[in-house]
């Protein structure tokens, strides 16, 4: 089992320096960085770094924790997901997806209004509504689940414990855990909790202007239909 942590800052400095820049697209402008390969290769460094100091993603089965550190270092979770262990289905994988298609939670933070990152893709805007629920994040915590340490079948179980332990504020879909992998889901609730608490990473925390108006939106909209 291994785990990590995924800074995101780079990520909001990236369209902090490049929003005001805007581009006609089907007659709407949209500021030409929301879907820029520049911000693509940020999140590749972030996912996969080059430098040794920092933990790679690794192409398994596993879970991650988005969310923030308040001002007193306090930490909010925000979103708990799986990752299978498909080529495109594993945790290297699904995190570099969600940072690059769920880039709206970033944008979010420069904008007035979520309506206006909504109409940046008004063609998907169940899914940018989606991505915005992950708004005021600045770290995404992950651990590996090797089929050695978990079975396959057992990991959307063990998902549902954590989501139910761990309450974020975005998974709005629960179901009751099964009370035969506790244990099991122990293990991964105590390797987020090391992370959490962890010295070395409250002091990245960084305060982002979306913050100021998260807990207005907590609790937003209606729980999808199972």
């Amino acid at each position: 089992m291994e785990q990590g942590v995924l800074c995101l800052k780079p990520l909001y400095e990236f369209v902090d320096k490049y929003r005001e820049e805007r581009e006609n697209v089907n007659g709407v402008l949209v500021p030409s960085a929301y879907r820029s390969r520049k911000y693509g290769k940020q999140c590749n460094f972030i996912v996969s770094p080059k430098e040794k100091e920092f933990a790679r993603v690794p192409n398994e089965q596993g879970f991650y924790l988005w969310g923030f550190y308040n001002p007193q270092k306090f930490w909010i979770n925000v979103y708990l997901g799986k990752a299978g262990k498909g080529k495109t289905a594993n945790l290297n994988a699904r995190l570099l997806e969600e940072l690059k298609d769920e880039r709206a939670f970033v944008w979010r933070n420069f904008m007035a209004s979520k309506d206006e990152v909504v109409g940046f893709d008004p063609k998907y805007p169940a899914e940018v509504k989606r991505a915005l629920h992950k708004a005021g994040s600045t770290h995404i915590f992950w651990v590996s689940a090797p089929e050695a340490d978990l079975k396959p079948e057992n990991v959307e179980p063990v998902e549902n414990d954590l989501i139910e332990a761990m309450n974020p504020t975005a998974n709005r879909r629960r179901i009751t855990p099964s009370a035969n992998l506790q244990q099991q889901a122990g293990k991964f609730l105590n390797a987020f909790r090391e992370m959490i608490h962890s010295e070395r990473n409250r002091n990245t925390m960084f305060h982002v202007t979306y913050h100021d108006q998260f807990w207005r939106w907590v609790g937003e909209g209606e729980p999808p239909t199972p």
